[in-house]
């Protein structure tokens, strides 16, 4: 008996002694905070989901619906991360920077080909967004790259770029360059791909697309000057 109550006195011991020595998780309140924003944002996800009547209003072109005010952007996705329920009530007031902060706010989880990205994107547009209309415009070109939106992409970004929209230019000139909604013109498109960088810098990611697009120009003319001297060397040889 006295080794037995030995034994459970030194199990004990070496209980209480790990016990000790384990820490619990304890959350945080930042932790606290994201667990509530990632539910919140689920939750405005499922509410999209719905197509609720205020949002889904029809599917226009954005260079179409583009008011001629324009609202100048306060806030990214950052400012509805905290609490996206608060921005999709503030978007179905009209608040075009909450509509606009959570259609970025659900690109960046979801991507903008999703039906509801798409439609905040264009409601943010409508309410005097610019670069909101850039996006939808973006969107609706990979979702159904046909002719009747290829165009309507291009008329959006030319307008959006007429706006001092950085990625409106961006992609004005990738436009222009493919020859995607417009006739195909790389001088053109090599004059637009310019106004990004002087727009928003040469560290923005709209400058550094274009600079990536005027290469790609610029290395397709080059292959055009080989091939046409070279054809006329051989004409010159015939």
């Amino acid at each position: 008996m006295e080794k037995i109550m030995r034994l459970i006195l030194l199990l004990t011991a070496l209980l209480f002694n790990n016990c000790a020595q384990f820490k619990f998780p304890v959350l945080s309140k930042v932790d606290d905070k994201k667990i509530i924003a990632e539910a919140q944002t689920q939750r405005v996800i499922e509410n999209l989901q719905k197509k609720p009547e205020w949002l889904f209003t029809g599917d226009a072109c954005p260079g179409d619906v583009m008011p001629e005010f324009e609202r100048k952007i306060k806030y990214k996705a950052v400012g509805c991360a905290d609490n996206p329920d608060k921005c999709l009530e503030k978007c179905q007031a009209e608040d075009a920077n909450a509509c606009y902060a959570l259609s970025l706010l659900l690109d960046e989880q979801r991507g903008k080909e999703e039906i509801d990205t798409q439609a905040l994107y264009l409601r943010a547009c409508k309410l005097g967004i610019v670069s909101g209309c850039t996006n939808n415009a973006a969107g609706k070109s990979n979702i159904n790259p046909d002719d009747k939106t290829t165009k309507c992409a291009a008329d959006t970004f030319e307008k959006a770029c007429s706006r001092n929209d950085s990625w409106g230019c961006a992609m004005y000139g990738l436009a222009l360059g493919n020859g995607a909604g417009r006739r195909q013109d790389t001088d053109e498109a090599l004059k637009v791909l310019q106004k990004p960088c002087l727009i928003a810098g040469n560290d923005s990611p709209a400058c550094q697309s274009a600079r990536k697009t005027e290469e790609i120009i610029k290395k397709f003319e080059r292959q055009i000057k080989v091939q046409q001297e070279t054809n006329t060397a051989i004409s010159n040889k015939q």
